[in-house]
């Protein structure tokens, strides 16, 4: 039940962003987002588990031949681990990542409503910041949009993962403004439901998924895949103090966690717990 729960979640809230082809005055974009899980026991074992993940992103936008968007990217999570069971996990895990990413109408079809996206992400994640050739991964993304109006559309497609052990995630979500206050935006890299409290402060119901995979590069567990899953869903506040920066804070539920060998030599599966988290965003 909790794998299908947490399947379902990825499906719905999948990761991913659109802006149609307006112009966008702030073309680049940098993001830092801390989240701290708070210290949970440990399901069928003695001790307990606590974790801090860091996400640094940048990205860039530009226009291909003044029309099509590219969508550039530069992204580093690290995430450490404190736990107190018997299991030999790393201190920390390290994902790197660049992301190539465009849309464009869908060929042969007399619409301007269907468009199509492909994002590339060459990866390095292993247990430092060293990484290691073997650790390369090219996962990538491929969708179908419809749009019906600025107000609303729906994506669909699919995430394809060579080399880890889901190799092809389905993806599904949307975005819906549904009047000046209220907007659905699903179909986004920070899933979200936002209700605006005035024109600078906002409510919002968030939503994570993570189910990444690293190689472990020290020598007790050289070469050994490990395996990290979690899904969130928590309410905080967002204000724009500016218009170039924006900050939130938010709290909530870490549900379906497991941290785990690929081969089966070792896992933790902390009970649900406690997440609290901010996010600052600057456009220039």
């Amino acid at each position: 039940m909790k794998n299908f729960l947490g399947m379902l979640i990825f499906i719905l809230l999948c990761g991913l962003s659109f802006n149609g082809y307006a112009q966008d005055e702030y073309a680049t974009s940098v993001t830092i987002k801390p989240k701290h899980f708070f210290t949970s026991d440990v399901q069928n074992q003695s001790g307990d588990i606590q974790m801090a993940e860091t996400k640094f992103k940048i990205k860039h936008v530009a226009k291909i031949a003044g029309k099509l968007p590219l969508e550039l990217s530069l992204n580093l999570t690290h995430t450490d681990i404190d736990e107190s069971t018997g299991v030999d996990l790393p201190s920390a895990l390290v994902e790197k990542k660049i992301g190539i990413g465009t849309k464009f109408p869908v060929p042969f079809v007399d619409s301007d409503r269907y468009f199509m996206g492909v994002d590339v992400f060459p990866s390095i994640n292993t247990d430092d910041y060293d990484g290691s050739s073997s650790a390369f991964r090219i996962p990538f993304r491929t969708y179908l949009i419809y749009k019906e109006s600025d107000d609303f559309l729906v994506v669909a497609g699919a995430w394809i993962r060579p080399g880890y052990k889901d190799e092809v995630l389905p993806l599904l979500g949307f975005n819906y403004k549904a009047n000046d206050r209220l907007s659905f935006n699903i179909a986004s890299d920070d899933p979200n439901i936002t209700y605006k409290l005035n024109e600078k402060t906002s409510a919002l119901l968030e939503f994570d998924y993570k189910n990444e995979e690293y190689e472990a590069t020290e020598a007790a567990n050289e070469g050994k895949v490990i395996r990290n899953k979690y899904y969130t869903m928590g309410v905080g506040l967002k204000h724009q103090f500016c218009e170039n920066f924006s900050a939130s804070a938010s709290v909530g539920g870490a549900f379906n966690r497991k941290i785990e060998f690929v081969d089966d030599s070792g896992k933790i599966v902390p009970e649900n717990g406690v997440y609290a988290s901010l996010s600052m965003n600057a456009r220039f």
